[in-house]
């Protein structure tokens, strides 16, 4: 009987320290340069390049009801996330379109990175709504990463294109 107790204790302390640990989400990176101004104060380039800050926000990714679109967009995103991804093992092309790029608070950068390096910064908020990038001969991992401090974000991409990459 005593053993069992003992167990039991253990799981259940076993248990709330799993909570306790994976259950608390980081503290919301606040915007300190001002609504008008976007580029990222907390969050730097080694910080996106590692992608392991955690976020908090969430992340809102829908199907257009109009179209063949999936618009990916947040209110109040702070952290780091990759929005897709795919590992090449040979020699391959990478086309990726992107549509409706705001910012409309925080701060926010959106990058394309190649294994350790970052590889293309996408514009947001210009007055061409449309992003085109290539490259070219890629072996390694290659992802869409996102970095906001207290960010309200949305851009938009062929639901063909989104399916060619991993996603969540």
């Amino acid at each position: 009987m005593k053993k069992l107790f003992l167990c039991l204790v253990a799981i259940l302390m076993l248990v709330v320290g799993l909570f306790w640990i994976f259950g608390t989400a980081p503290d919301p990176i606040q915007d300190t340069n001002g609504p008008d101004k976007h580029n990222l104060q907390v969050i730097n380039d080694f910080d996106i390049i590692a992608g392991d800050m955690g976020m908090t926000g969430g992340i809102t990714i829908k199907k257009d009801l109009i179209g063949s679109g999936i618009t990916i967009s947040s209110d109040g995103f702070s952290g780091v996330y990759d929005v897709l991804w795919t590992n090449f093992l040979g020699k391959s092309d990478i086309t990726l379109d992107l549509t409706a790029l705001t910012v409309t608070e925080g701060n926010f950068k959106a990058c394309l990175v190649l294994d350790d390096e970052i590889v293309g910064v996408i514009p947001f908020n210009q007055e061409d709504p449309f992003y085109s990038f290539r490259l070219d001969d890629v072996n390694g991992t290659f992802s869409l990463r996102i970095a906001g401090e207290s960010a309200a974000f949305q851009f938009s991409i062929t639901e063909d294109e989104y399916d060619r990459f991993e996603h969540p």
